[in-house]
C-alpha cells in the first residue's frame, strides 16, 4: 500500500510538472509571436542609430528572458532601484546568426532595444 502512494504521488508531480512546462512555453511561444515585429523593427532602428553595418532584420532566434542577468542586485535587496530588471522585467532576446556578435535586448515593458556585444 505503501509503494502504491508514493507511486501516485510521483506520477501527480510528474502530470503537475508537464503541465507546468506546457504553459510556459506556451505563453513564450504567444509572447514571441506577439511582439516579434515589434522587437526586430525596434533593434533595427537601434542598429541605424549605433551606426552599427549588420542588417538586424532577420534574427537567428528570439527566446524570452525574465530578468537581466547583468544587473548586480541580490534577492533580498528587494529596495534597491535595479531589482525589478534585474528579478521581474521581461525582454526578448535576438540573436543574429552564429558569425555576428551581437545581440538585441527589446524591453516589453518600454519597447526599447538595445545592442550588445556577445
Amino acid at each position: 500500500m505503501k509503494t502504491l502512494a508514493v507511486l501516485l504521488a510521483i506520477i501527480a508531480a510528474g502530470k503537475f510538472g508537464y503541465q507546468e512546462y506546457l504553459y510556459r512555453a506556451a505563453a513564450e511561444e504567444a509572447i514571441v509571436a506577439a511582439y516579434r515585429s515589434h522587437a526586430i523593427e525596434s533593434c533595427d532602428r537601434a542598429a541605424k542609430a549605433a551606426q552599427t553595418p549588420l542588417a538586424l532584420s532577420q534574427p537567428s532566434r528570439i527566446a524570452l528572458r525574465i530578468g537581466r542577468r547583468r544587473e548586480d542586485v541580490m534577492i533580498w535587496q528587494v529596495d534597491h532601484a535595479g531589482w525589478h530588471d534585474r528579478y521581474r522585467a521581461a525582454y526578448l532576446e535576438l540573436s543574429f546568426g552564429h558569425t555576428t556578435r551581437v545581440a538585441c535586448e527589446y524591453d516589453l515593458r518600454t519597447s526599447i532595444a538595445a545592442l550588445r556585444r556577445t
